[in-house]
């Protein structure tokens, strides 16, 4: 009786014998990719800019993913309290495709809970890039009170992405 070990070894064995056409050899893809981390950050800004991480960007061709993890907390005072949390990079919003955001609409509640704000971004140069996440109120809202990262640890991670093909 043939074990089920010895079946697999044998269909793998088998596999690596008969092998499979030969392509030319390529360069392996490097992933480029930054993490910025925060343990207890505790920012309570209610606007403007929570956390910066700067990021080099190799080519202008690729695009740029990026994505906040991490404790948001939203206590809003009216019925139409709201807060957004959206990504720049060198100080503009992304446009294209469209701006990376969040937002939070609550009445009266104060929870803290894990979040992620993530999407692409295209166009953008190559060189040095400085990626923020910031706060402030929604287009149609009333101001509200915002805290980023208590008592936890929160992240950006930014990931630059070959799109062809």
């Amino acid at each position: 009786m043939v074990s089920l070990a010895t079946s697999a070894l044998l269909v793998v064995m088998a596999r690596k014998e008969t092998g499979g056409e030969t392509g030319s050899p390529g360069t392996a893809a490097r992933a480029r990719v930054k993490q910025c981390v925060w343990n207890n950050l505790n920012n309570d800004a209610d606007s403007g800019k929570i956390v910066d991480c700067q990021f080099n960007k190799a080519s202008s061709t690729t695009a740029l993913r990026l994505t906040w993890n991490g404790e948001l907390r939203y206590h809003g005072f009216g019925s139409s309290a709201c807060l957004r949390w959206f990504f720049t990079i060198n100080g503009e919003e992304c446009s294209n495709p469209a701006p990376i955001d969040g937002i939070a609409y609550t009445y009266g509640f104060d929870i803290h809970r894990v979040s992620t704000i993530d999407g692409l971004c295209y166009n953008l140069p190559a060189g040095p890039l400085m990626v923020a996440l910031n706060v402030g109120t929604c287009a149609h809202g009333q101001a509200a009170d915002a805290m980023a990262g208590y008592n936890s640890s929160s992240r950006v991670i930014l990931e630059e992405l070959d799109m062809a093909d």
